[in-house]
């Protein structure tokens, strides 16, 4: 009988050591959160197909491609996304609407997606160090990407709205900066 307590009593108590009695893990190290940039382009929108492919890039390959599509001016480099690894960019191609005054003005097609290795150096060099900052740390209490109720919660209720024309696209405006909002989340402080 005490072989078998004994034999019972190993698994609960490593249950109670590995398990509930271990300290809580740090959860922010686990989860990779993924924020996508909102491109706030007034009038314009955005096409990606399922078709476009991710390609992956060191930062010397990102940063020559970069020049390139400026250089050449038949595309658009725009910031996608950020997450703890990689960061990720498009190129898009600019089709003006075909009836003219009419929104939406064009359409940026997405050709190619790039994912580049994470790392202060290439948040640096690639220009997008602050908006990294702005997503991770934020301004005031409020990091890009909240929604309009996280700012409310934060800042009290605006003292006026002010809505800038495309669906989900306003500001809340404070006494001392303004909050703005693109695809109903922030994007900007100024």
């Amino acid at each position: 009988m005490r072989k078998f307590f004994l034999l019972l009593s190993i698994p609960v108590l490593m249950i109670v050591l590995c398990g509930f009695g271990a300290a809580p893990q740090d959860t922010s190290k686990v989860i990779n959160v993924k924020h996508t940039i909102p491109q706030g382009i007034v009038g314009v929108r955005f096409v990606c197909s399922d078709e476009v492919k991710t390609i992956d890039l060191t930062l010397d390959e990102a940063l020559d491609l970069e020049q390139q599509v400026y250089l050449e001016g038949r595309l658009k480099w725009f910031f996608k996304e950020f997450d703890r690894d990689y960061l990720y960019f498009f190129t898009a191609r600019y089709i003006p609407n075909p009836e003219k005054f009419k929104r939406p003005w064009g359409t940026y097609v997405t050709e190619n997606i790039y994912r580049v290795k994470s790392s202060q150096a290439a948040e640096v060099e690639l220009g997008v160090i602050e908006i990294i900052e702005f997503y991770e740390i934020g301004k005031h209490g409020i990091r890009g990407g909240m929604t309009k109720d996280e700012v409310i919660a934060i800042l009290g209720k605006p003292n006026s709205i002010e809505v800038l024309g495309p669906l989900g696209s306003f500001d809340y405006l404070y006494d001392d900066f303004t909050v703005r909002f693109l695809e109903y989340k922030v994007a900007l402080i100024n």
